[in-house]
């Protein structure tokens, strides 16, 4: 039985629908996206606000399937799946140069070397390079065309053109290298399993191990946020930081003990940390301080890409997607079959009608709504320009809809419930 509110909540109720409706309040929330598969994803990454990928290995069991290959040009609204014309690659990090040009790097399963695939038609098809003598876990590049890539058995490369041509580099580490990143052209770190942590000041000419006293467990991710400051993060909620080139490291307290995956900044002061069990931590100061921000799924997130504050998205295990906005992402208005949109009563109690104006007569549409934090609540499909939603069990409240037609999304907007 759903509590009524007193009176002084339901001013505020009001209060709050009405900023809502002036725009003078605005919330940003983790919107889940319909990647249509449930693969297991390694790596997202954006060219731009609009285009970007995600990879990830589809699974049937425990049993390595196929690699899978997904592309959106609509910040997520939609996406297509992209062939590299074989089933025998695992593929683990990606760049994009730009909406045309990129590279995947990974492991060719035939032959259990290290590989690298290159497209200059976004994707359309894909070049590969599979003579790597290690598998390839991580690929970062700090201008156009100076790269490095890390992987297995401490092994590490650099490119000065783009990836036409890798020379190999003496990373000097004694274990795998799971994630690289660089500060500028010459400053950048790598990491990997037991306390794992490379750095270098020219470029990778040469490389030392840095030891940290605080930390034998596994790094998963490293970003270095400038020549003397980096984190690391891995296993068990770890994360450390340093401020000097490396040569001592400290412990960041966060509110996790699960595994942390992934680490990303924006500027010197906002960053997002990701990891086991849908988390994701936040900080504003520069990674002094941590706090959980809503996610909106318990499903392990294993990569994040943010392109400004407003503006990213994460994905990871079972086909996990999720878009960071203020409403679910893309409505396209290009071809949309549906001309005008009415849903009323509009706050409602127990259902409201839509009504769609429409040359396509039996339209069907899925109707999707999310409550204020941008978790899913409900989903019906519909045909025909006349149809009833019913409140079914949802609380009072502001919630958002968007209506999807063969993954398209049409219209998005408020639903209010009283």
């Amino acid at each position: 039985m759903r509590n009524k509110l007193p009176k002084k909540s339901l001013q505020s109720f009001l209060l709050v629908i009405a900023l809502f409706i002036s725009g003078a309040v605005k919330s940003q929330s983790w919107w889940q996206e319909n990647a249509q598969v449930a693969a297991n994803f390694n790596n997202i990454n954006f060219a731009d606000n609009n285009t970007g990928w995600a990879l990830a290995d589809s699974m049937n069991g425990i049993l390595f399937v196929a690699p899978v290959i997904k592309k959106t040009t609509n910040q997520g609204a939609t996406w297509i799946t992209q062939s590299i014309g074989s089933n025998y690659y695992q593929l683990n990090s990606s760049h994009f140069f730009n909406t045309s040009n990129g590279m995947i790097v990974g492991k060719y399963l035939v032959s259990g070397k290290g590989s690298i695939l290159t497209t200059t038609n976004s994707g359309t098809t894909w070049t590969t390079n599979d003579t790597f003598p290690n598998v390839l876990k991580d690929v970062f590049f700090i201008n156009s065309t100076t790269g490095w890539a890390c992987g297995q058995n401490g092994y590490l490369i650099k490119t000065t053109n783009g990836g036409v041509t890798w020379a190999t580099q003496t990373s000097n580490a004694v274990d795998h290298l799971f994630s690289i990143h660089f500060a500028d052209v010459n400053n950048g770190w790598a990491a990997g399993p037991n306390g794992g942590i490379v750095h270098t000041t020219n470029g990778g000419t040469t490389w030392s191990v840095q030891t940290s006293s605080v930390s034998t467990q596994d790094h998963f991710g490293v970003f270095a946020l400038s020549p003397t400051t980096a984190f690391a993060v891995g296993s068990n909620g770890l994360m450390i930081k340093t401020t000097n080139s490396g040569t001592s490291w400290t412990t960041v307290a966060v509110p996790t003990v699960d595994h942390i995956y992934d680490i990303t900044f924006i500027n010197a002061n906002e960053g997002w940390a990701v990891g086991a069990g849908g988390n994701v931590e936040i900080t504003t100061n520069a990674g002094t301080t941590w706090t959980t921000q809503v996610s909106n799924t318990t499903n392990d997130i294993k990569s994040v890409c943010m392109k400004n504050s407003a503006l990213g998205w994460y994905a990871g295990k079972t086909g996990t997607v999720y878009y960071y906005g203020t409403s679910p992402a893309g409505v396209n208005e290009i071809n949309n079959p549906i001309k005008s949109l009415k849903i009323y009563p509009n706050p409602f109690t127990s259902s409201a009608i839509i009504n769609i104006e429409s040359d396509v007569k039996d339209l069907q549409f899925t109707f999707t709504v999310y409550d204020i934090l941008g978790k899913q609540v409900m989903q019906n499909n519909h045909h025909g320009t006349t149809s009833v939603i019913n409140r079914e069990n949802l609380d009072a409240g502001i919630y958002f809809y968007k209506i999807e037609n063969k993954q398209q999304v049409l219209k998005s907007g408020k639903l209010i419930i009283q």
